[in-house]
């Protein structure tokens, strides 16, 4: 049971593992068909070159000795998580200088290749641990790939709604390395009868040096960050980051932008996912044209007295509708957008009615007409798919 538990552990840290990737890759290749086509082709190529190792280990390696294997190899993946989080700040920003479909294949290759392997070769080495002992005629694998597989959907649930809501993406791959070490820790304990004096003691030093490596990468985060990335933009300003806010729909943050030659901040930049979405001067100015464009646009519209805004943002197309007499109506998707317009850009929603929605669902049952609709709707580098449809338009 302890090692079906181990393969039910391991499917879900693949399946996480692929999901925090593409939020890494984003602010280097942003989140189009071709970020996807890479992080599925790379993931199906490694699980596929993992069960092939897999099997060729249960033929090299004694049969006595398969289940060290097969708690030694999650071990060793957990060594390769820890060293992508130690390597991925500095290759992510040179590759995204040298092609989208290059790097983003050799990002996810370096994010994710060895702990794929490693992970997907417990399958058929528990098969082979199964035959052993069963009497069944497939050995148990039927079983045993069904675990694994609904392992991967326990973790896609845990990772989307638990993991990426609370923590910053280079955590989220430490939690999961760190929980990998601890797990094969209890493993080691609850079978080390099973196992000679010699394996067990070099089992447990090994699943401890590396389960305490995650786990000090993990509490050093912010040091090690500080170091190894730059916090100098192309035209030499310095940037600091002031607030983060993690959610399901995205990570927000608000970055401080000091002039090169200057001491204080000048304005404020708001990132979602690393990449920017808007320009504001301290005093909650936009400092970008496309907030006053859209706005301007509204002259086209005979007389408006009142407005939908898709799309909140630092609130500054919002305010400037409502500095013009209109009664405005927001819908964006994620409440800490607001949280970050009012905390950095001045932002005070008067006389303007909130609504945290997907805008699709909220335009497909809205009952009431509006005098001006905006489109300002962003997701990491361009307009979310969904909302840029025919459909939706209509």
């Amino acid at each position: 049971i302890i090692f079906v538990c181990l393969i039910f552990i391991t499917g879900g840290v693949v399946l996480s593992l692929e999901l925090i990737a593409s939020r890494i890759l984003a602010p280097f290749f942003g989140v189009s068909l071709y970020i996807w086509t890479a992080i599925l082709s790379v993931t199906l190529t490694f699980l596929a070159l993992g069960y092939q190792f897999g099997g060729w280990m249960t033929l090299k390696v004694e049969e006595k000795h398969h289940e060290s294997l097969l708690l030694s190899l999650p071990i060793l993946s957990a060594l390769f998580i820890g060293l992508s989080c130690l390597l991925y700040p500095l290759i992510l920003p040179k590759l995204s200088g040298i092609g989208l479909i290059i790097g983003s294949f050799l990002g996810s290759a370096i994010l994710l290749a060895f702990p794929l392997i490693l992970l997907s070769s417990l399958n058929p080495i528990l098969i082979a641990l199964f035959r052993q002992s069963s009497n069944s005629k497939d050995a148990g694998a039927g079983f045993i790939l069904f675990i694994s597989t609904f392992g991967s959907v326990v973790g896609v649930l845990v990772t989307a709604l638990l993991i990426v809501p609370n923590l910053t993406n280079y955590s989220a791959l430490l939690v999961n390395g760190s929980f990998l070490g601890l797990f094969i820790i209890f493993v080691h304990f609850r079978t080390k009868q099973d196992r000679t004096a010699v394996i067990n003691k070099r089992l447990l030093i090994s699943s401890v040096v590396i389960t305490s490596f995650c786990l000090l990468l993990l509490f050093f985060k912010n040091s090690f960050l500080e170091n190894v990335t730059s916090n100098v933009d192309r035209l030499g300003n310095r940037l600091k980051i002031l607030s983060e806010y993690s959610s399901h729909s995205g990570n927000l943050k608000v970055v401080g932008v000091i002039p090169k030659g200057e001491k204080k901040i000048s304005h404020y930049q708001l990132l979602e996912n690393g990449l920017s979405q808007n320009f504001i001067s301290k005093d909650g100015k936009p400092l970008s044209p496309y907030a006053y464009h859209l706005v301007n646009l509204a002259k086209f519209s005979t007389n408006p007295k009142s407005a939908l805004v898709l799309g909140l943002g630092g609130g500054e197309v919002p305010r400037m509708l409502s500095n013009k007499g209109m009664g405005v109506t927001v819908v964006d998707i994620n409440p800490n957008t607001l949280r970050a317009a009012k905390e950095y850009f001045h932002y005070k929603p008067n006389k303007t009615k909130i609504i945290f929605e997907d805008a699709r669902t909220f335009v497909k049952n809205c009952n009431r007409n509006y005098d001006l609709t905006i489109l300002d709707l962003f997701q990491a580098d361009g307009m979310p798919e969904h909302i840029m449809t025919k459909e939706f338009f209509k």
